[in-house]
């Protein structure tokens, strides 16, 4: 494992989350997969001898057919988060040497920014989870920083916006249509200030990618496709 001189701690890897990025390398590697690698997730962490420190990330990228997972901290900055305290290991061979030509093949930046998009919609999850069940302050107050500090302009990389953007793009859909609206990618456009036309390519996007249902004839709404509501796939 390639880690940082200092050992202060990194997000844990919980089962479930081990389990879940195993599958969804799996399915890519058998030509089932619709999400492309890296597969990533941001999960609340604190580090209480470091403040700017706003959630922890893992995340799994395969590099020579073998999955590798990588932990790290997003951290504020002047600009956008980063990612900072970055650890390397085999997703299942812990005791697989991580060697020079992997590091080079790890896109962090990419990984950065698929952590960075799946914690932007954290603050409307809590207010939805809070209309079912108790949320504590601590976690409203992490949801709202996080979405803060997500949201800031994310760019554009070479191979194009990761899934979680679309993700993004599919939860505010699927809110606007069910709170009444019928002019949703003109919403979108005018929230994301992009062309309508731009916002209606990311809604085909999210479709094809299954975080939203497939248009029927005669019929153009935005209900939640089957990999925006599953739990693990």
């Amino acid at each position: 494992m390639v880690e940082q001189s200092d050992k202060r701690p990194l997000p844990p890897v919980t089962a479930a989350q081990r389990t879940y990025l195993h599958r969804l390398w799996r399915a890519s590697r058998s030509g089932r997969g619709k999400l492309q690698p890296p597969w990533g997730l941001g999960v609340p962490f604190r580090d209480r001898d470091d403040p700017q420190v706003i959630a922890g990330v893992v995340a799994v990228h395969p590099v020579f057919d073998e999955p590798w997972l990588v932990r790290g901290l997003l951290r504020t900055s002047d600009a956008a988060p980063a990612l900072t305290r970055v650890s390397i290991e085999h997703l299942t061979d812990p005791g697989r040497e991580v060697t020079g030509a992997v590091v080079q093949r790890l896109p962090l930046a990419r990984i950065r920014d698929t952590a960075r998009a799946w914690l932007e919609p954290q603050e409307l999850i809590a207010d939805v989870l809070a209309a079912r069940w108790p949320i504590s302050p601590e976690q409203k107050r992490w949801a709202r920083r996080v979405t803060a500090e997500a949201s800031k302009p994310l760019r554009r990389g070479r191979g194009g916006y990761p899934p979680e953007h679309y993700m993004r793009i599919a939860i505010r859909a699927v809110k606007l249509f069910e709170d009444g609206r019928r002019d949703v990618l003109a919403r979108l456009s005018q929230e994301e200030n992009k062309p309508y036309q731009t916002v209606r390519d990311w809604i085909s996007r999210a479709r094809s990618l299954g975080f939203l249902e497939p248009t029927k004839q005669g019929r153009s709404d935005f209900r939640p496709g089957p990999n925006l509501n599953r739990k693990e796939d």
